[in-house]
């Protein structure tokens, strides 16, 4: 038998099997909580860009299909991309999921705060090397000041930068030139960047309340690729990683390294799926459907 990890993905999901996931688990608890919390149950009209409802909303869908289709005692880890950490962390018992909810919204409400005050963008820059995204970044902080950081590194070629609005979009235009892809991310706020400092020791303190126990398995972090067992430790990485960068690739290899042979996707959609063929460091299996392709 295989040894598997379970990964829970971050914002960018599909939300038609979003939608999807949150109508076949209707009389679930945690559905119940969402639809309580959002005021309604329309899945498909959700507002998806903004963190205050797309971040609950993708929590209890993972949560709720996980708990469906994968054997909990079976799993060795669990990981999540970005804020998919809260979700892994419900998961594996170290919260509950009434207090997983409560803790992502706390999340976005505290970071939207900080967007409202600083307003930040995110983009995804693909098609160019090291040397020339970061020609990219210090052009573009020089052009428009601000801030700009890698925020996330998925793989070879598929970079996130995040930071000041005006500086993202200097920063898209010189990568456009260069004949890369570049383009913002539909989310409101610079996530993963020195923007969000200021949201650091709320946020790490509401983990800490809201941490009912340690996981049962360890959490692989995404930021530090530390092993996290402890809850004092769960807390500070979930806090910083607010400001750290994501690394995903360097994350999969940590979870290699425990022994797990396969990670499962949870969803909603397969967006960890499709990373893990550019990046093939462990096998993935999804829990969502593939969806057939538009014909041209």
């Amino acid at each position: 038998m295989a040894r598997e990890a379970v990964a829970f993905p971050g914002q960018g999901v599909d939300p038609v099997d979003l939608a999807r996931i949150l109508d076949e688990h209707a009389d679930e608890e945690p559905v119940a909580r969402l639809r309580a919390l959002l005021g309604g149950d329309d899945w498909r009209g959700l507002d998806l860009t903004d963190t205050r409802v797309a971040q609950p909303a993708i929590l209890t869908a993972g949560l709720v299909a996980a708990g469906s289709q994968v054997e909990a005692a079976s799993v060795e880890a669990v990981v999540g991309h970005s804020f998919g950490e809260i979700t892994a962390l419900a998961f594996a018992g170290a919260l509950e999921p009434a207090g997983a909810i409560e803790l992502v919204r706390t999340r976005a409400e505290l970071c939207h705060a900080e967007h409202e005050r600083r307003p930040g963008r995110m983009i995804v820059v693909m098609r160019l090397d090291d040397v020339t995204l970061e020609w990219v970044r210090r052009r573009a902080i020089a052009e428009a000041g601000g801030s700009l950081e890698v925020a996330v590194v998925n793989g070879p070629g598929q970079v996130v930068l995040s930071g000041d609005e005006a500086t993202a979009a200097a920063a898209v235009a010189a990568a456009t030139a260069l004949d890369a892809v570049a383009r913002p991310l539909a989310i409101g706020g610079a996530y993963h960047s020195p923007l969000l400092a200021g949201a650091v020791d709320a946020f790490t303190e509401a983990v800490a309340e809201a941490l009912a126990g340690p996981p049962r398995v360890p959490l692989v972090s995404c930021t530090t690729q530390d092993v996290l067992t402890d809850v004092d430790a769960v807390a500070a990485s979930l806090g910083r990683a607010l400001v750290l960068p994501v690394r995903w690739e360097a994350t999969m290899a940590a979870v290699a390294a425990l022994g797990v042979d396969r990670i499962v996707d949870a969803g909603p959609g397969r967006t960890l799926v499709n990373l893990a063929r550019h990046t093939p460091t462990i096998a993935f299996r999804g829990l969502s459907p593939e969806r057939p392709r538009r014909r041209s």
